[in-house]
This record gives structure tokens, sequence and C-alpha cells, in this order.
């Protein structure tokens, strides 16, 4: 069954409910039902255009519901006292969104925060070729070494990018080899290349933009479901995952915390 969320009330910074649900249904897919019931300064009172969506959100709670069917509702503090009193009264224990979040970003990042428990941590383990491919696509991330042709400007340099972490690991130097080996296979689609390697022309690398929001979405989901959708790579990522052994931890190892910013949209 899919899960149903409500936010109700206001932020401080806010800028209107569109870009933030457009990010939350983005992240989640067809997991989550996103609204928001939402509340503009000063007062933070109801807007008549939100009387029905709060009515809709109150109306399960009011019908008795069993617990499993009942949506789960986020209280943020910017909210009129007597919009906050009725919905109390139907829903005596909403999650309290802490007080310090002022704007949509912060409320984004705490949502899938671990302690919103919200959303229970994942963990991410691939086979050593998934590793090696998560592995290049970290350290050019990172690098925000991204171009949409031969043209740009944005390159890491092929030394640095086989031998330095986490490409290149002294515990696992096999995800090395592996990164060797994808390079080739990736070099055309998935990933760009420029110079030769040879004299004073260093080989750089990068993300070709034409694929980058399949990759974003790939880091942030934890799943290379997202790249089989591109033609161009269906073949190469489902060789990649063909070895089912995966004991390689991904995220938190290989993916840093900085990139999956990145991915969400965040520098």
């Amino acid at each position: 069954m899919v899960r149903r969320i409500y936010i109700v009330g206001g932020l401080p910074t806010s800028t209107g409910p569109a870009a933030l649900l457009s990010r939350l249904r983005q992240q989640t897919g067809n997991e989550v039902e996103w609204e928001w019931v939402h509340t503009f300064p000063y007062a933070y009172n109801l807007p008549k255009d939100q009387y029905g969506s709060f009515a809709k959100m109150l109306h399960p709670f009011r019908a008795g519901d069993p617990p499993e069917d009942l949506p789960t509702v986020l209280a943020l503090k910017c909210l009129h006292r007597q919009v906050s009193k009725k919905l109390r009264s139907v829903i005596p224990d909403p999650i309290l969104v802490p007080t310090g979040i002022v704007d949509e970003d912060q409320l984004f990042d705490w949502i899938f925060a671990e302690d919103s428990g919200l959303f229970p941590p994942r963990e991410w383990f691939g086979n050593a070729c998934e590793a090696a491919f998560m592995a290049i696509a970290e350290k050019l991330l990172g690098n925000r070494s991204v171009n949409g042709d031969h043209s740009g400007h944005n390159w890491t340099k092929e030394h640095d990018l086989l031998n330095q972490a986490p490409v290149m690991r002294s515990d696992c130097p096999e995800i090395r080899d592996e990164a060797v080996a994808l390079l080739t296979s990736l070099q055309g689609n998935l990933l760009l290349t420029k110079g030769s390697g040879h004299g004073k022309t260093p080989k750089g690398w990068s993300v070709n933009t034409q694929f980058l929001p399949g990759l974003k979405k790939a880091i942030v989901g934890c799943s290379f479901d997202p790249l089989e959708e591109h033609p161009e790579l269906k073949e190469t990522v489902q060789r990649i995952r063909a070895d089912g052994n995966r004991c390689y931890r991904i995220d938190g190892q290989i993916i840093s915390e900085t990139v999956i910013c990145f991915c969400r949209g965040r520098d």
C-alpha cells in the first residue's frame, strides 16, 4: 500500500510548497504520496484554498480508519494557534518538525535524516564491479567533473581517478582493477574522456550530462535501476550487476554525504 505523508504549517523563509513537493516525489517515487497543507507568514493561518486539504488530512482519523491506513502527519512550528488546536483535537500526536528548521532545504534534509525516524536507514552493498562503478562516480561527481561534450572544462585526470580514494583502496585492490576495465565500457556513453595520456596531454574523464539525472537517482535511491532505463547503458549495467556476491559496502564507505547532497540538488 502507498504511504501517505502530510506536512502541515509554514516555514519562516518558505517560497511555497511546489518545489519541495517535487523534490520529495522525485526522491520517493511511487512509494509515498506527499501533500503540504501550507500556511504563509505572518499569522500562519489556514488559507481558504487549503481548507479542503486540511479536511482531507483529518478525515481518516475522524473516520476511525485502522492505524495502518492512517497518513503520517508532520507538524511545522509555524501554524496558527486555532489551526493547531483543531489539528491536535483530531491527531493528538503528529510528528513535530524541529523548530530550528526554517526553509525547504533544511526540511528536506531532516525528512530523510536518520533522526527523523520517517525512513529507516538503507544499507547498500554491491559486488566488486558495482563498487568500482560507484567509486568512479563518487570521484568524478566529488570533483564536479561533469561535461556536456569534449569542449567542457571540468575533467579529472585519469591518474588521479584511478590512484586516489575511493577507487584506490588498500583493503580492496580489486575495486581498482574493476575500475580500469570499466572505463573502456563506459567511455562514450556515461563517461566522456579527453586527451591522449601521451606526452604532455594528460587524459581526463568526466560524467556525461546526458546521463547525470539517472546517475543521481541511482545514488540517492541506492539502486542501479535508474541507469538501466537508458538504452545506451542497459547492457553494460546488467553485466555490472550480474555477480550476486555483494560484499562491498557502497553507502558510507564509497559514496560520501557530500556527493549525496550534490545528487539531491544541494551543492
